[in-house]
């Protein structure tokens, strides 16, 4: 069973004395209502893992010693640590959507999520640096507070958000890139793909009414494979989640389902 750690902050870099503040404070002394001498499991972003001692609590602010995890060598507490990182690259979707799409994601042991703008996107364009500054802010929030609920190993990456373009390129033979599509355009199943040993995985998701036809194209010229999740029709902030879920499932059950299929 995963162990829920809280994330400690940006600017803690392992063991020593810090003070808590806001968010923090209301998290460990209201929420989960710590006093003084009360530990909790905690870990740095990238997974590092620690103990937090609540050492004084005042009103708005609370003192507390990082100490170290005595059981820090072991391997990751869930399955997540045992299959390849997966990577989403989300098209930006209305509204707040996305603040779901980042959440589930989390849930769903997703270790990097970049928003993208495409041609169908109801936001096509960058908004001002300060807006984008609130919205990536408030996106970290959001993933650190999903992370501390569902057990997560460590916290996932959300970047600044992209055009289209600016994907990078994958190489086949070491990533398995996909972009999802409303028709049975797949060369092979999602088994086929993941067979292989990869490095990572990653997923392209597009907005409502999906990618645009010189987008696939360029989404193929990246490396990009189509898959086909069935014919149900997904909303564009629930995609993510109902891929990643089956693309977990498959590389955690790899190695036997591989075998089986060698042996028939």
């Amino acid at each position: 069973m995963a162990v829920k750690r809280f994330v400690l902050p940006p600017d803690c870099h392992g063991e020593g004395e810090i003070t808590l503040s806001g968010n923090d404070f209301h998290y460990l002394c209201r929420v989960r209502r710590l006093k003084g001498g009360d530990s909790v499991p905690a870990m740095l972003a990238d997974g590092s893992r620690y103990f937090l001692s609540l050492t004084e609590r005042g009103t708005n602010t609370c003192r507390a010693r990082v100490l170290p995890d005595p059981d820090t060598d072991r391997q990751g507490e869930s399955g997540l640590e045992e299959i390849p990182p997966i990577e989403v690259y989300q098209a930006v979707p209305k509204g707040r959507a996305l603040d779901d799409v980042v959440r589930r994601c989390v849930e769903a042991g997703v270790t990097r999520v970049v928003p993208v703008y495409t041609d169908f996107s109801v936001a096509t364009a960058q908004p001002e640096s300060s807006e984008r500054n609130r919205r990536e802010e408030r996106l970290q929030r959001i993933a650190r507070s999903a992370a501390e609920q569902c057990g997560a190993v460590r916290l996932p990456e959300i970047a600044p958000a992209v055009e289209l373009s600016q994907i990078p390129s994958f190489a086949a033979k070491e990533d398995a890139a996909f972009f999802l599509h409303q028709e049975p355009l797949a060369e092979q199943s999602l088994h086929g793909y993941l067979e292989a040993a990869i490095r990572k995985v990653v997923l392209a998701v597009g907005p409502e009414g999906g990618f645009s036809p010189p987008e696939l194209r360029l989404l193929e010229h990246k490396g990009f494979c189509p898959v086909y999740l069935g014919p149900q029709v997904l909303r564009a902030e629930n995609a993510a989640f109902f891929a990643v879920a089956a693309i977990r499932v498959l590389l955690l059950e790899r190695e036997s389902w591989t075998t089986r299929n060698r042996q028939t």
